[in-house]
């Protein structure tokens, strides 16, 4: 698992470990980590280093001394490299090791004109094949500023129209990347690699900072006592959590999914969302969906149970008319009876809008807020995944009262910090989010939050995110049923992890279907892959989920 925390824990943790070390110790550990990804990232270009030309980018503090040390090492290896100072606090020295091993160093942050600046820094990017960001850290918060923005403004732009394009290796984050709440603030140098000390800091895994880390590498420098921010899955994460059938198993122990989906305007749409979640691996899938769209559902699955009974988890919400009266009282009193048996319910789509419906057939409880007086409140349990996209959570947002600047909230608010958003939802509600996107993010209302950023952008078809309300119904299916053998309910954690390991699969099987293998990719020559249906989506569950357990 992936875990990530806040940027002043670890600096915390890190300052601890350097006052106990020789001098520049962890310093020097960071920069062999550095110029080791330097490597790897040649290689795989079919260069070495000896001979090949780097540009360091060199601000003031510990991350500029990464990179100074960084270069010295990659010159004692042959390489030509030139340390172009953003900053006049270079880390001195760490610049006299620099200097002392052949590093040319070309000192922008003293000119004057920003003519002469943009000219050194052309020149010098130019000539080189890797650029290491070394300029600014975690430590700085909001839009880079003076030389900084200047000088990695011009390079962005080198970068876009170089018709060979320089690899980036960013020393702990992307210079301009380092706000704990995953915004983009401004003009920052997207990485090929990010080689980060200690541990992991929060936009690693935020998006959409996150987008701009590419691959991670983490130096370890030491243990981080400090609360985890949050984790992302990985395949044996999936694996843990995944319940294999064994002998004994039926399909209740397996887990029982009621979809209730489809309305007169889209009657199909629970095909797609009981096909999946009977792929995931559910032991039976009961089907609530319109008489028109029945004789094709079972067409495709006719293993599915078209009558109300004994279930473990409910889907209510894909292909929902809010105009549709008689289907929206059907799934409102599908989801309440569910939600008053303390089962995993997920609502999805058009199931969305009417959340304020079912919350008020739900009985008040008790909140107390700290020292504020006990109030009554409707809210749903952690076990209610609500997944909305960028645009349904904004309305749903300003429905629940929050308001920006411009008054309500707009789809771009959502986008610029789906965590944030994710997470006063969660709050406010009571349920677990599971904010859909280009990197989904989960957040309980206890605080648990996960991001998943496996999805290529051929998810972006029609019917996907009923898919992925499928498989999430099949897993909290899977997750009821262990907690019923068990004796216990379904916790919050449990809930968040199990709605993570679903986003991993829906992901996965994505890629697989659109011919881009399961794993990230090395080197420059990236798959492009190809459009997809929603259905081949659902043909590549089990393989996904195969891929997990191996």
């Amino acid at each position: 698992m992936l875990r990530a925390y806040a940027s002043s824990d670890v600096r915390r943790a890190e300052g601890e470990l350097v006052a106990a070390a020789p001098q520049d110790a962890l310093m020097k550990q960071a920069a062999d980590g550095v110029a080791a990804a330097v490597s790897d990232q040649l290689t795989l270009l079919g260069a070495t280093v000896h001979g090949s030309t780097v540009l360091a980018l060199v601000g003031g503090g510990d991350n500029g001394g990464d990179a100074l040390y960084a270069a010295k090492y990659l010159a004692d290896s042959g390489a030509k490299v030139q340390a172009l100072l953003v900053s006049t606090k270079a880390h001195p020295r760490a610049l006299a090791a620099a200097k002392k091993a052949g590093v040319d160093i070309l000192d922008a942050a003293r000119l004057t004109k920003r003519s002469q600046l943009r000219a050194l820094v052309a020149e010098a990017a130019n000539k080189a094949g890797v650029w290491v960001d070394g300029i600014v850290g975690t430590g700085g918060s909001g839009p880079l500023r003076g030389t900084a923005a200047t000088v990695v403004g011009q390079l962005v732009s080198l970068r876009d129209s170089s018709p060979d394009e320089p690899v980036v290796v960013a020393v702990d984050v992307p210079s301009g990347l380092g706000g704990e709440d995953g915004k983009v603030a401004g003009p920052h140098l997207t990485a090929d690699v990010t080689v980060t000390m200690g541990a992991m800091k929060n936009p690693a895994l935020l998006p959409p900072a996150c987008n701009s880390f590419g691959s991670i590498e983490v130096v370890e420098l030491g243990p981080v006592e400090a609360p985890v921010s949050a984790c992302r899955l990985t395949a044996a994460d999936v694996a843990d959590l995944w319940k294999v059938p064994g002998r004994a198993d039926h399909k209740y122990t397996r887990g029982v999914v009621e979809v209730v989906a489809g309305s007169d305007s889209y009657p199909a749409t629970g095909i797609i969302c009981a096909r999946a979640a009977a792929r995931t691996g559910a032991g039976m899938v009961r089907v609530n969906i319109p008489a028109a769209a029945s004789a094709s559902l079972f067409a495709v699955l006719p293993e599915a149970v078209p009558v109300s009974g004994r279930s473990q988890a409910v889907v209510v919400g894909p292909g929902l008319d809010p105009k549709d009266e008689g289907r929206v009282d059907e799934m409102v009193r599908a989801a309440t009876k569910a939600i008053l048996r303390s089962l995993p319910v997920v609502v999805d789509a058009g199931g969305i809008s009417i959340i304020d419906r079912i919350l008020a057939r739900l009985p008040e409880r008790a909140e107390s807020m700290g020292s504020s007086p006990v109030r009554r409140v409707r809210k749903f349990a952690p076990n209610v995944v609500l997944t909305p996209h960028a645009g349904e959570a904004a309305q749903l947002a300003t429905r629940l009262g929050f308001s920006e600047a411009s008054g309500g909230v707009a789809r771009s608010d959502i986008e610029a910090a789906p965590a944030k958003w994710a997470g006063l939802l969660a709050e406010k509600t009571g349920a677990t989010v599971l904010l859909k996107g280009a990197v989904s993010v989960v957040c309980g209302p206890e605080g648990d939050t996960f991001t998943q950023a496996e999805a290529p952008g051929w998810t972006a078809t029609a019917g996907a995110g009923d898919a992925l309300a499928g498989i999430l119904g099949a897993v909290l299916a899977m997750e009821q049923a262990q907690a019923e053998a068990d004796g216990h309910s379904l916790s919050a954690s449990e809930t968040a992890a199990g709605a993570a390991a679903g986003t991993w699969v829906h992901s996965i099987a994505t890629r697989l279907a659109a011919g881009l293998g399961a794993g990230p990719e090395l080197g420059r020559k990236k798959k492009v892959g190809h459009p997809i249906l929603a259905s081949d989506i659902v043909q590549q569950i089990p393989a996904a989920i195969e891929l997990a357990l191996r």
